[in-house]
């Protein structure tokens, strides 16, 4: 079995072919697609000739240091204004909100008013202890 291999370019494309195995025709394709492929890698404009792209920065500002963070879940006063204006001065603040929380008042309004105290800058998370969890889940 004979087998022609040709290495194009600086990706290292190799294209191998079988000359036994395949017909005439398909013989003639493959040299056309390697033609082509040869043929736009070396055509293609090198990356010396042109001139050197400034790539954006999609992360947005550079964060300031030291980062603050508290972790909130023995006495669970979020519905106190005072204490929502404390949180909101943190940069990630950890909640312990349990189910029927204070439903007349809502985890969701806690959550919006720290958001808006803040500027919209602080990280809002829920502790939660998985081995207390009750459900079918777990069964």
């Amino acid at each position: 079995m004979t087998m022609n291999t040709f290495r194009t370019g600086p990706a290292s494309l190799w294209i191998a072919i079988t000359a036994r195995s395949l017909s005439t025709a398909q013989t003639i394709a493959s040299w056309v697609a390697f033609a082509v492929l040869f043929a736009s890698v070396h055509t293609a404009p090198s990356s010396e000739a042109s001139e050197p792209r400034e790539i954006p920065d999609i992360r947005g500002p550079k964060p300031s240091f030291p980062r603050l963070m508290g972790m909130n879940i023995g006495a669970k006063n979020y519905d106190d204004p005072a204490y929502q204006s404390q949180l909101a001065r943190l940069d990630v603040v950890i909640l312990g909100f349990y189910k029927g929380w204070k439903p007349g008042y809502g985890m969701a309004k806690v959550v919006r008013n720290l958001k808006e105290l803040s500027g919209g800058k602080i990280l809002v998370g829920q502790y939660t202890i998985l081995n207390e969890c009750e459900g079918p889940v777990l069964k």
